[in-house]
């Protein structure tokens, strides 16, 4: 990185589950963030797009595969609206791009602030979101996500995943993993074997056998939807 980047890079930030005590090797992803010192050339984006074709084909016993991040200057950390030059990389090669927009949402970066960890242990300011921002996110992302199920558009198993973890932060005020979040959502739920079932599951299961398995899971999906959006109204 320093060879391609140079004076540009300065730190990479990891959080997700790899910092949560869920990640599962060779499912999933390794969710980072580098910090640079400016943005990024043309240039510069055309060689890490080369660098992380290296990393999948040369090492692939080493999950490089499963990254999935953002290269941003590190005043985007802390003014998320401005627009700048970076690039997203995923697990699929064919969703690597330039960005000129902030990609992270409001959850990604209280546990960017709260659990995130500096490979240099460098020190950058964090937005923090204000809880009427927070709150119209998830109001916008259960309208969202209601009509892709609607569309048979979208895992359903993400779906109780999102609701678990949101539901979590709300009572708890921290970032849950996917596997606990599920957990504590299970107890309170009569489907409870099925919701923790969902918290166990990764990219790239077969989660078509799981659905297949257990056709209430739509139902399921639908009423925490319901229950999340009913929720948030209250707060």
């Amino acid at each position: 990185m320093n060879k391609i980047l140079k004076n540009k890079y300065l730190d990479i930030i990891l959080y997700g589950s790899n910092v949560l005590n869920d990640f599962i090797p060779h499912r999933g992803d390794i969710d980072f963030i580098i910090v640079l010192e400016e943005n990024l050339s043309d240039t510069n984006i055309d060689d890490i797009f080369n660098l992380h074709d290296i990393y999948r084909s040369k090492f692939y016993n080493n999950l490089e595969y499963q990254l999935e991040g953002i290269y941003y200057p590190k005043n985007i950390l802390k003014n998320i609206n401005h627009e700048f030059i970076g690039c997203y990389i995923g697990t699929k090669r064919n969703g690597w791009k330039k960005i000129t927009k902030f990609q992270n949402n409001c959850f990604d970066l209280i546990q960017l602030k709260n659990n995130g960890i500096c490979y240099k242990n460098g020190i950058y300011e964090i937005y923090e979101p204000k809880e009427n921002e927070i709150h119209k996110t998830i109001k916008d992302e259960v309208i969202f996500l209601n009509k892709l199920l609607e569309e048979n558009k979208i895992p359903l198993f993400y779906i109780i995943q999102y609701v678990a973890r949101t539901i979590y932060y709300i009572e708890t005020k921290t970032i849950g993993s996917k596997n606990e979040s599920c957990k504590r959502f299970s107890v309170k739920n009569k489907n409870n074997v099925i919701i923790e079932k969902c918290g166990k599951i990764r990219s790239p299961d077969n989660y078509q056998d799981f659905e297949i398995m257990n056709p209430e899971l739509n139902k399921i999906a639908k009423e925490s939807l319901n229950e999340l959006m009913k929720i948030i109204e209250k707060e």
